[in-house]
């Protein structure tokens, strides 16, 4: 394989042992090696032009160099050694000569060592002819060119260029022209007469106004223009009227380091607005995102070679509008792409069953030049996720918990790598197909209704049972007043509450378990928290003043939060857990005897003990019971506490009254023969 051989122009007697490249190289492997610990580079490239070795014929390349891509996906590639320009169609097999081609020489259908090339609008090519020092335009099916910057000998006159390299066209038509051994970029506006210098001219050096040998050239919707300065191992930036450079990327010297380029030749902006370079000693391509200090490998960076991975001294760059990156790999004679990942699908649509959901999606905008093969649609919270194959359009996620708010992501995948996630799907919450319910009575007994199964009760006396939780199947847990725990059906044990260190006021209060069911959490009056499994302390109200005591806490959809609230209706929010409002500045006629966030956590209930009932955030009031009592009756007994069910809520008195503000079927309570001992709890069936 050889190494660049610059016939006729290049760089002017940089010394091999600076790592520069010299005017004229001796055919053979200059590798630079990779030092340990750089980054390995992006995947391997796919070659969407020649690749099938040295020569004239349509389907291969002597040196190609420069490189253009147009709207609809055409790769324009500078054919140097074969004195042409060819454009290749996407997926073709062969390229079509629409510029040059003719033989080397000096003719208006002719180019001596073309080099850069650039597109307008319209479709015009623009290449840089190097050693006739001129730029060509080429109108589209046009048999030879028209001259629009130099032609006029290689001298350093305004109307004259030396070796041009880079080409750039704005939206006016104004071309900008890497004026290689003059040290400057020119402006050559219509009628392409004479160039004004925008960038170097100052002869060679590192200064800011200096340039060394500039290469490729590129500019960006305000105007800024990006100047690979080769000798210099950097890019500058250039804003309009600018008389010095800003180095945005490299500038610390000739290497392979991250913040370090090596003979930068070709430039371009991607649609993100990151700057590209062909790091052309280095064999790789890295992307400076605006202000980075340092590059990220894309393309390459697996020393120099011929594998789908490596590249041999790249020298020129051409990103699409979707985020594929051409390459010209020129002592490879051929043309890589960097294939992107695919867009994120679209419409994602949600349907909630019990335990799963059923999501839908639409097909990508674009797959970027890359079948799909496959989709991954996550949840949140809890990040399950189900993979399928590239045809679906819908998947199940099972393993939800019901009665929680989940939305839904699609990512796509291709060859390239995962894209991005989706816009998130409208909340669902999964609900059994069984509802149901389960009452606690001071002395252990569970009351089961609906489908909820009586799994069993505890003893606990001499202590009085204070909290039933449901785990998100088959089970539950109960908490009596001394901290202890008991675990039903499949619930796991994870711990007792130890009160040793509780102050003499201060007693066990509630429990919430973790959405994994692998934990729980232990609440007291005085808000302390005590944690179990994997459930994690996110703060307490042991430093605070109360104006009533903690009387419930429950867990926040994700884990990472959790709410307590006061008699008095203080809310208090941890981690995750927002705080949307509560009633602690109000004047109650009861004090609360609860909290009951939404299941999109957006929003929660607060329940008094006549049964009032207080909204908050996106929580939607679907009445109370004052709103259905007679006028001038009340509870036969106080509200105890409710829980979110269904659409709405559910709330239990003392007597073992249920009060169902939902959608759900009334399934029926203790009130009409109330149990001997009162109700403390009541929790909803989640299997």
């Amino acid at each position: 394989m050889e190494r660049l051989p610059h016939r006729r122009s290049g760089i002017r007697g940089w010394p091999i042992a600076s790592l520069v490249i010299a005017a004229v190289l001796v055919a053979g492997s200059l590798a630079v090696a990779v030092p340990a610990g750089a980054d390995p580079g992006a995947g391997a490239a796919v070659t969407v032009a020649g690749g099938n070795g040295r020569g004239s014929a349509a389907n291969q390349f002597a040196y190609p160099y420069g490189l253009a891509v147009d709207p609809s996906g055409n790769v324009f590639v500078v054919d140097m050694g074969n004195d042409r320009v060819q454009k290749w169609a996407p997926g073709a097999t062969d390229g079509v000569t629409v510029a040059g081609g003719n033989g080397d020489g000096t003719a208006a259908n002719q180019f001596q060592w073309p080099q850069g090339v650039a597109l307008d609008a319209t479709g015009d090519l623009f290449v840089t002819d190097n050693s006739n020092a001129r730029v060509q335009k080429w109108a589209p099916g046009a048999t030879s060119g028209v001259t629009v910057a130099g032609g006029n000998g290689t001298g350093s006159a305004a109307n004259q260029l030396f070796t041009p390299s880079g080409v750039a066209v704005d939206a006016v038509g104004d071309v900008f022209v890497g004026d290689q051994n003059n040290e400057r970029v020119q402006k050559w506006a219509p009628p392409y007469t004479i160039g004004v210098t925008v960038a170097g001219g100052h002869g060679v050096g590192p200064a800011a106004d200096q340039l060394y040998a500039p290469w490729g050239v590129a500019l960006d919707a305000a105007g800024n223009l990006f100047v690979a300065d080769a000798g210099n191992a950097r890019v500058q930036k250039w804003a309009p009227g600018a008389t010095s450079g800003v180095t945005v990327a490299g500038g610390n010297g000739v290497g392979p380091a991250a913040n370090q380029l090596n003979l930068p030749l070709g430039v371009a902006l991607d649609a993100a607005g990151d700057l590209v370079v062909a790091d052309t000693l280095n064999d790789r391509v890295q992307r400076w995102a605006p202000g980075a200090t340092s590059g990220e490998t894309v393309a390459g960076g697996n020393g120099f070679g011929s594998a789908a991975n490596q590249l041999a001294n790249p020298y020129d760059v051409a990103p699409d509008a979707a985020g594929n990156l051409f390459i010209v790999d020129p002592e490879n004679h051929r043309v890589q792409e960097m294939l992107a990942v695919p867009a994120a699908p679209r419409a994602i649509v949600a349907a909630a069953g019990s335990g799963s959901a059923t999501v839908t999606w639409q097909a990508p905008v674009s797959a970027n030049r890359s079948a799909i093969t496959g989709y991954t649609v996550t949840s949140s919270p809890g990040a399950k996720s189900v993979s399928v194959n590239a045809d679906a359009t819908s998947a199940v996620v099972t393993g939800l918990s019901n009665g929680v708010a989940y939305t839904f992501t699609v990512a796509a995948t291709n060859m390239a790598g995962t894209g991005p996630p989706s816009a998130p799907s409208t909340p669902v919450i999964p609900a059994s197909t069984r509802p149901g319910y389960w009452m606690l009575g001071a002395d252990g007994s569970v009351y089961a209704f609906g489908a909820a199964p009586q799994l069993g009760s505890p003893t606990t006396w001499p202590a009085a049972a204070i909290d039933l939780q449901p785990t998100t199947g088959n089970g539950y847990w109960v908490l009596d007043s001394l901290g202890r725990v008991y675990a039903y059906g499949d619930a796991t044990f994870f711990g007792n509450a130890d009160r040793s260190g509780f102050a003499a006021s201060e007693h066990v209060a509630s429990m919430s378990p973790t959405p994994s069911g692998k934990g729980y959490w232990v609440f007291t009056s005085r808000g302390r928290v005590l944690t179990f499994g994997d459930a994690r302390s996110y703060g307490d109200t042991l430093g605070l003043r109360l104006n009533g005591p903690v009387l419930g806490s429950i867990s926040t959809p994700t884990g990472l939060g959790y709410y307590m609230v006061a008699s008095d209706g203080g809310v208090f929010t941890f981690g995750d857990a927002a705080f949307h409002g509560s009633t602690g500045s109000m004047r109650l006629n009861q004090p609360v005897r609860g909290l009951v966030p939404t299941a999109d956590n957006a929003g929660y209930w607060l329940v008094a003990a006549d049964g009032g009932v207080f909204s908050f955030g996106t929580a939607v009031f679907h009445g109370s019971i004052p709103g259905i009592l007679a006028p001038g009756s009340r509870l036969n007994k106080p509200i105890i506490g409710g829980v979110c069910y269904g659409d709405g809520y559910l709330m239990v008195a003392s007597d073992g009254g249920i009060f169902d503000f939902s959608n759900q079927p009334f399934l029926g309570s203790l009130g009409g023969k109330p149990p001997p001992i009162p109700i403390v709890g009541v929790a909803p069936f989640n299997g």
